[in-house]
């Protein structure tokens, strides 16, 4: 085989492969809220860190009472579009106000799954995963 041949050949493997890759992508970059990307369980972990660390400054129907309300209108208006990585990294690094970044990767999500479950999205049968590449292909949607 010739390596004009080889080189050819490589090249529709490699782009073969990138095409597939692509693909994938844009799958996952669709997801939205709406596609039960949390449980119910996670949802429950969720709410009582909620009560713990959170209620005091947005109340317990996360309407706010001096902070930004987690649920209904005026939270769905500022998060639409946006996606679960960038609410998870608001809360993993500067909540509870009193005490910046003391939540874990898997607390933020939780609490996102409470959230969610409080803005009446649907659940799904596994938890919302932690990781900020994976949450970057779920979009919060009104």
């Amino acid at each position: 085989m010739s390596l004009a041949v080889v080189r050819l050949l490589a090249t529709v493997l490699i782009t073969g492969v990138v095409g597939v890759l692509s693909i994938s992508v844009v799958r996952a970059q669709t997801q939205t809220v709406k596609d039960g990307v949390y449980s119910e369980t996670q949802a429950r972990r969720g709410e009582a860190l909620y009560g713990q660390q959170c209620v005091s400054c947005h109340s317990a129907d996360l309407s706010g009472s001096g902070a930004p309300p987690l649920a209904g209108t005026e939270f769905l208006s500022n998060w639409d579009k946006m996606p679960l990585a960038d609410l998870a990294e608001k809360i993993a690094v500067s909540m509870p106000s009193n005490s910046p970044g003391s939540l874990s990767r898997d607390q933020a999500a939780d609490l996102v799954a409470f959230i969610l479950k409080s803005n009446k999205f649907p659940s799904g049968s596994a938890d919302l995963e932690a990781d900020a590449a994976k949450l970057k292909t779920i979009s919060i949607v009104k």
